[in-house]
């Protein structure tokens, strides 16, 4: 019983570590597009003040 209880423990313990890396993985792609957008907007309001 203990050793099946200490592989289950185990295997619970790993799937929780690849669900929290995954979780930060998709974050910091999120993060790394809204980067993206902002910048692409923030240079086309530059554009526009230049050209006025």
């Amino acid at each position: 019983m203990g050793e099946t209880m200490r592989n289950i423990i185990i295997f619970v313990a790993l799937l929780g570590a690849a669900a929290i890396f995954t979780i930060l993985y998709c974050l910091i792609a999120a993060g790394s597009q809204a980067e993206k957008k902002l910048t692409e907007i923030m240079r086309k309001e530059e554009e526009q003040n230049e050209d006025k």
